[in-house]
């Protein structure tokens, strides 16, 4: 998909990745879905954070900009996406 492979879009990726948001738990109470990216990692987050939706997140297997090139990250969260589409 053109957005994996595009630069601006790995640029975006990585200045976002270096200031991240913070969540809320209004935000997950006001989601209709609620995705995190490597369940590993963030399940144990959700756990400790926000332990009502550690079983209500859908976990995507996709790492951290610290593990893994932007480019690969993006692909797979494409990939994801399109998966997603194709469910609703």
């Amino acid at each position: 998909s053109t957005l994996s492979s595009s630069s601006a879009a790995s640029d975006v990726y990585k200045r976002q990745a270096e200031k991240p948001l913070i969540l809320a738990e209004a935000d997950l109470h006001s989601a209709d879905l609620i995705i995190s990216m490597l369940e590993p990692q963030h399940r144990p987050l959700m756990r400790e954070r926000f332990p009502d939706f550690e079983n209500t997140s859908d976990y995507w297997q996709v790492y951290d900009i610290e593990d893994e090139p932007p480019e690969v990250s993006l692909e797979l969260i494409d990939k994801e996406v399109d998966q997603l589409f194709n469910t609703l």
